[in-house]
């Protein structure tokens, strides 16, 4: 059960970059975009194809190493027990 949440949190950390890169393609399109007249069609980005491949792949790596770390409490070993008065 611990491994399928932290695997979420994996997912979730794919699904906010992707967010993150919508809202950046979109302040493009409406900033940059009409000023210049630059729409990327000259840009190639299949040489980066790799690149982009291998970071998904790290964040989801580490959103879910991170995921496992919080889920299963391990973030919280060193820390006193809090007493009740």
């Amino acid at each position: 059960m611990v491994v399928f949440e932290s695997l979420a949190v994996g997912v979730v950390a794919i699904i906010l970059t992707l967010a993150v890169v919508l809202v950046a393609v979109g302040l493009y399109v409406q900033i940059v975009w009409p000023l210049t007249d630059w729409d990327l069609v000259s840009v190639d980005f299949g040489p980066y194809r790799p690149l982009f491949d291998t970071t998904l792949l790290m964040i989801f790596a580490f959103g879910s190493v991170l995921g496992f770390w919080f889920i299963s409490g391990a973030a919280w070993k060193g820390e006193a027990p809090r007493r009740r008065r």
